[in-house]
């Protein structure tokens, strides 16, 4: 289901951002289990996704973006795309990548009251609420969890 999701995902990308590729890291070991160096990535409801820099409609590998380099409507765009599958459980990325996305997010008419719910900023970076949080080495990717359906079974 994940990788439905992310394929899913990609393709509705460059569709909406032509020219765009999504870059898909780590999943899961093939049979799941331990995953150095993650924590996680245990039973393929993982993946790492690279980020979008402004001026680059794609790269092959993740690289090291900058908050005033980060493309935030495309980022904010694939962003909004997986939490509207439903299947997002959390979002991890760099506290200071929140800000950029937190804003695009407001422009585009998120409410208030849903920006709370989902983002961890403008809390502090210690504070372990909303859906997107603050999460160190996610400077060049976003760690999306999903949920796991009942009907699937783990990896």
């Amino acid at each position: 289901m994940t990788v439905r999701t992310l394929e899913a995902a990609g393709a509705a990308l460059a569709e909406a951002f032509p020219g765009s590729l999504m870059v898909v890291g780590d999943l899961s070991k093939k049979g799941g289990g331990a995953f150095p160096p993650h924590k996680s990535h245990r039973g393929g409801h993982d993946a790492d996704i690279g980020l979008f820099r402004l001026g680059e409609p794609w790269k092959l590998r993740f690289t090291h973006v900058a908050p005033d380099m980060l493309d935030a409507e495309r980022t904010w765009w694939l962003i909004r795309h997986l939490i509207d599958t439903g299947r997002v459980e959390r979002i991890l990325v760099d506290w200071s990548l929140q800000r950029p996305l937190y804003e695009e997010a407001r422009r585009q008419g998120v409410p208030e009251e849903v920006l709370t719910e989902w983002f961890q900023y403008p809390r502090r970076r210690w504070k372990a609420e909303g859906l997107i949080r603050h999460y160190p080495g996610h400077k060049h990717h976003l760690h999306i969890r999903f949920t796991e359906p009942e009907d699937e079974a783990i990896l």
